[in-house]
């Protein structure tokens, strides 16, 4: 275990990797907590010095990025579309989509030749079927590749059917749900910081007297985490919820708001465009 100090060396070289690789440092502690299986807690304190770091933790960083790009270090190697080289292109081969990163190489004369091809689309780099590149489109070889796990989505919902809806819902679009059906158990896989979710799709009024305001605080305040979050109400109209309580989440908190009963189909899709969409797109 290396030396836990603000200014080691080992961090240093980490932070000079995710600059080298584009990744903004609001991002860094998120990215390498992924890569190296950890908590975002613990791993904010390797970058505060608090904690050293393993060999074996680097390695792992090394490994990671050896098979990702410098950003702009090829003609065709991420377009400015992409906001970190964690993932920077969609797999669109079969029914569900998957995040990963690719290396275009050189154009295509013939890409139907070829069994993968990469696209740089409207929405970014998508790799695809080369038999279903279409006439006029350029594409370009797949030089490295690869595959990310899906993200995650957290559901809360004290009636268990509305998160197991969502979760067949957002699974035919590349995204995992798990489904939690009470405000204590969630809390309690959140605080144990086995691993970061993605977003967060949580029902506002949780049995009496309780609301989802303690999941958003500690998903604010103590993960630090910017994931998308969106509260589900049914009762903006009625005297049981209090309006101001979700305004206040969604001004301080930057929550969206969506009234029940909400239609999947929109749900999914605002999601996927946030999750499955580098940023600016």
């Amino acid at each position: 275990m290396s030396k836990a100090s603000p200014d080691n060396p080992d961090t240093e070289r980490v932070r000079a990797l995710l600059d080298k690789h584009g990744i903004g440092q609001r991002q860094q502690v998120r990215v390498v907590a992924e890569i190296i299986g950890l908590g975002y807690v613990a791993t904010s304190q390797k970058f505060s010095g608090i904690r050293g770091w393993s060999a074996g933790q680097l390695k792992l960083i090394d490994q990671h990025f050896a098979a990702l790009p410098t950003s702009g270090s090829t003609p065709y190697a991420f377009s400015s579309k992409s906001s970190s080289l964690a993932w920077n292109a969609v797999l669109l081969v079969g029914d569900i989509p998957q995040r990963c990163a690719v290396q275009p190489g050189e154009a295509l004369v013939h890409p139907e030749s070829e069994h993968l091809v990469a696209i740089d689309g409207p929405d970014g780099w998508a790799v695809i079927l080369g038999e279903k590149v279409e006439a006029g489109e350029v594409a370009y070889k797949v030089a490295k590749m690869e595959i990310f796990p899906a993200p995650r989505i957290a559901a809360l919902d004290d009636n268990v059917a509305i998160p197991t809806a969502i979760a067949g819902m957002f699974a035919h679009r590349g995204m995992q749900v798990s489904t939690f059906h009470d405000l204590d158990t969630m809390l309690a896989v959140l605080q144990a910081q086995i691993q970061p979710f993605d977003g967060y799709i949580l029902d506002w009024a949780l049995g009496k007297d309780r609301t989802a305001e303690p999941v958003i605080v500690f998903i604010r305040k103590t993960l630090k985490s910017a994931a998308p979050i969106t509260i589900l109400t049914g009762e903006l109209r009625t005297l049981g919820t209090n309006g101001s309580d979700i305004a206040r989440m969604a001004e301080t908190h930057e929550v969206a708001v969506l009234e029940k009963p909400a239609m999947l189909e929109m749900l999914t899709g605002t999601f996927y465009k946030k999750l499955f969409r580098p940023s600016g797109q």
